[in-house]
């Protein structure tokens, strides 16, 4: 019996790993609504669900040939366009991406805000066809 207490035991510590890529509630408002702010009249106009958005995503930036990408896991990676100047990004810094669907998202794919919390700023926007 007390081995298999051990077991449990050892398997509860396992399974509660830190997900360093896990957005809590609260950072998924606070980083929806800097997101949310940043867009202009006409992309709030095309927005479908008001101000929520559909997904909050926690990355890291980095450089791939010259491109700025937020880098997801070992194989998602996504392209953004730099739109705040005065905010310096550092390889490995963390970043958030937050997505908003669209009229235009059968067309272009979603609206995506790029969010660096050290400056709580949206520092960029993600690239649609």
């Amino acid at each position: 019996m007390k081995k298999f207490i051990t077991l449990i035991i050892i398997i509860l510590i396992a399974g509660c790993g830190d997900d360093s890529n896990s957005v809590t509630p609260a950072e998924y408002s606070y980083y929806g609504n800097i997101a949310y702010e940043s867009l202009s009249a006409e992309e709030k106009s095309n927005l479908l669900d008001g101000n929520k958005p559909f997904k909050v995503e926690q990355g890291i930036y980095g450089m791939i040939k010259e491109s700025d990408v937020l880098i997801l896991n070992e194989n998602e990676k996504f392209y953004f366009l730099i739109s705040e100047s005065s905010v310096l990004l550092n390889n490995g810094q963390k970043l958030f991406a937050v997505y908003f669907n669209t009229i235009h998202d059968s067309l272009l794919g979603p609206l995506v805000i790029i969010v660096d919390p050290e400056s709580e700023k949206a520092v960029g926007a993600g690239l649609r066809m």
